[in-house]
C-alpha cells in the first residue's frame, strides 16, 4: 500500500511539473507573439514597395557632334564631364554639386555644335527621368553672387519648354569657350527638358557672371525637383 502510495504521488508531481513547463512555455511563447510586430500578409496592408528610381540616359547627334548624358535627381551631386572644353566642364561640374544631382556627360566629334548636342542629352535625360512629373516641387528660382557679378535664374518644370536670357558680356570668348555656346546650350536644354528658364546676370567679369547663373540654375533645379506630396503641381491634372 505503501508503495503504490508513493508511485501515485510521483505520478502526480511529475503531472504538475509538465503542467507548470507547459504553461511557462506558453508564456513565453505568447510574450514574443506580442512583442512581433505581424507582417504584412498577416496584417492584410499592402506589400511595400521601392520608391522609383528617377534616373535617365539620353543621346543627341547634331551633325558630326554626339552627346550622351545621365542623370539621377537623388544624387549627391557627383559629376563625371567630358565635353572638351575645360571652361564648360566646370560650368557643368559647378551645376551639379550645386544642384545634388549626379550628371555624368561624354561628347565627341565636332566642337561646332558640341553645346548644343550636351544641352539636348541633359534636357532628354532630365525629362526621363522625371517622369511624369508628379509630386515634385516644379517651381523655384535662385540667385548667386560671385565677386562683382549676379546671376538669377528662375524656372518651371511646366512642360513648355521656353528660355529668357538677359546679359551681356564683356568678350566673345571664356577662356575655351565661346559665349555663343552658352546660350545653345541653355535654349538646347530647355527645349528637350520641356522647362520654361528665365536667366538674368550682370557684372564685370564674364567667367564670374556665367559661373554665378550656372550655380543658379544648379541650386533652382535641385529645388524643382525636390519631392513633395499631391501628385501633379498643376489644375489641369497634367504637364
Amino acid at each position: 500500500m505503501t508503495s503504490r502510495r508513493a508511485d501515485r504521488n510521483t505520478a502526480r508531481e511529475a503531472g504538475q511539473d509538465t503542467g507548470k513547463e507547459m504553461a511557462r512555455e506558453s508564456v513565453m511563447e505568447t510574450g514574443k507573439d506580442a512583442g512581433r510586430e505581424p507582417d504584412r500578409e498577416e496584417s492584410g496592408a499592402p506589400p511595400r514597395t521601392k520608391a522609383a528610381s528617377r534616373t535617365g540616359t539620353a543621346e543627341a547627334e547634331l551633325q558630326d557632334s554626339r552627346a550622351r548624358a545621365s542623370l539621377a535627381l537623388d544624387g549627391q551631386g557627383r559629376a563625371k564631364v567630358e565635353t572638351g572644353s575645360g571652361f564648360l566642364d566646370h560650368m557643368l561640374r559647378a551645376l551639379a554639386r550645386t544642384s545634388g544631382l549626379d550628371l555624368e556627360l561624354k561628347l565627341s566629334g565636332s566642337p561646332l555644335f558640341l553645346a548644343e548636342a550636351a544641352g539636348q542629352a541633359l534636357g532628354a535625360a532630365l525629362d526621363a527621368s522625371l517622369g511624369s512629373r508628379s509630386d515634385i516641387r516644379r517651381y523655384a528660382s535662385a540667385s548667386v553672387p560671385m565677386d562683382e557679378a549676379l546671376g538669377t535664374v528662375a524656372l518651371d518644370l511646366s512642360g513648355r519648354p521656353y528660355l529668357v536670357m538677359q546679359g551681356c558680356y564683356a568678350g566673345e570668348r571664356i577662356a575655351d569657350l565661346e559665349v555663343r555656346q552658352i546660350r545653345a546650350l541653355l535654349e538646347s536644354l530647355a527645349d528637350a527638358g520641356r522647362l520654361t528658364l528665365n536667366v538674368k546676370f550682370e557684372g564685370e567679369n564674364d567667367h564670374h557672371m556665367a559661373e554665378s547663373f550656372f550655380k543658379a540654375l544648379g541650386l533652382a533645379l535641385g529645388e524643382a525637383v525636390e519631392g513633395r506630396a499631391g501628385g501633379i503641381l498643376s489644375t489641369k491634372g497634367l504637364i
